[in-house]
């Protein structure tokens, strides 16, 4: 998808522990820290502050923006349910270094005639991210692949689900306490980004008399749906059994791919929507 003269419209793949080596450097460039290992034990809001207990210690603040994940402590608070539906599958991921690999710098998808999908996707110059729509994403794999360190694996469930709301008045959510779908398409950190960025803007901006408003929770949700629907219809057209349907889909993608403005087109789409 390298094929846009626009250099934002790149698809970039790095280790979780690279992106989060830089995002805590910027940070710490402005003088924050990131502590781990906190546990939330409640929430009280008041009039005009949030009163939080991390690890027995309490905390005040304006404002608390919980993006603390899919079993959020802050979106329990706020009452707010995951609304939608589980994929009965479980899917696998394994991060994996293979300096043998034939193919380092190619993003491949293999598809299975049962509708089973194995994604090998480069995110070093020798590590690789294995995803399948089955469990043990390295048994799965159609050829092999010379692995020789493995840094994580492990299996999971999919959730295709979104709060009705982002939150209220001091409290707010980002990230997947608000909202879970496939990884097909890799949207779910940018999204959450989009997410942290825009209740930031909201905060500091030109609107800061008003603070954070219903806006940000509107915006972000209509946000969510799109990217839920974009995921959903690439993850149905890769599950897709063998036939003609699927045979259909994947020679028209191929054939347009091919042709240079309507490639440079789809690649727009897909890493812009």
């Amino acid at each position: 998808m390298d094929v846009d003269p626009d250099p934002h419209v790149r698809l970039f793949c790095l280790p979780q522990n690279e992106t989060e080596t830089i995002l805590a450097s910027r940070l710490s460039a402005h003088g924050v820290t990131v502590d781990y290992g906190q546990r939330l034990d409640s929430i009280e809001e008041t009039e005009d502050a949030v009163r939080s207990t991390i690890n027995g210690s309490i905390h005040m603040a304006s404002y608390v923006l919980g993006a603390d994940g899919v079993r959020s402590a802050v979106r329990a608070h706020l009452g707010q349910e995951l609304r939608g539906f589980d994929l009965q599958s479980k899917w696998s991921i394994a991060d994996v270094d293979a300096p043998e690999w034939s193919e380092p710098g190619v993003f491949r998808v293999f598809l299975r005639d049962d509708g089973e999908a194995i994604f090998v996707i480069p995110i070093g110059p020798t590590r690789f991210r294995a995803v399948a729509s089955v469990p043990d994403a390295l048994a799965a794999m159609p050829v092999p692949i010379p692995v020789t360190r493995v840094h994580r694996e492990g299996d999971f469930i999919i959730g295709i689900r979104q709060v009705g709301s982002y939150g209220r008045r001091r409290v707010w959510l980002a990230g997947d306490a608000a909202h879970t779908h496939s990884p097909v398409g890799g949207r779910g950190m940018n999204l959450g980004i989009e997410d942290a960025a825009e209740w930031a803007e909201r905060l500091i901006g030109d609107r800061l008399e008003r603070g954070i408003d219903e806006g940000y929770s509107v915006s972000r949700h209509v946000r969510g749906q799109e990217i839920i629907a974009f995921t959903e219809r690439a993850r149905r057209l890769v599950a897709r059994r063998a036939g003609l349907g699927r045979s259909l889909a994947l020679n028209a993608l191929g054939t347009l791919g091919n042709m240079a403005p309507l490639n440079r087109a789809i690649a727009r789409r897909m890493l812009l929507t």
